[in-house]
């Protein structure tokens, strides 16, 4: 299905304790990906994570998501400002 330049669509996920590090974060990443790209034509997704979050971190790489950079001060988080890690993963990087 053909997409249309410029169109881009965020993702992200929480997962409760007693699920994490079963590969369930990793799993829901590549399903939704799949979903967005196949079925919604998107061109590219976007994904925040909080700096020092490593298995997230890690679980968006696992499905091809690369790091742009830092946004600093991104979001208050209990009162604090905290900074966020922007993932990306073009059209073409999932399907190689």
């Amino acid at each position: 299905r053909p997409y249309t330049d410029g169109f881009r669509g965020d993702v992200g996920l929480w997962l409760g304790e007693p699920f994490q590090g079963r590969g369930h974060g990793t799993a829901a990443i590549h399903l939704a990906s799949r979903y967005a790209f196949e079925c919604l034509g998107l061109a590219k997704l976007e994904a925040a994570v909080f700096t020092g979050n490593y298995p997230s971190r890690r679980a968006f790489e696992k499905n091809r998501f690369r790091c742009e950079g830092t946004i600093r001060h991104a979001v208050r988080k209990q009162g604090i400002l905290v900074d966020e890690w922007l993932m990306g993963l073009l059209r073409e990087e999932m399907a190689s």
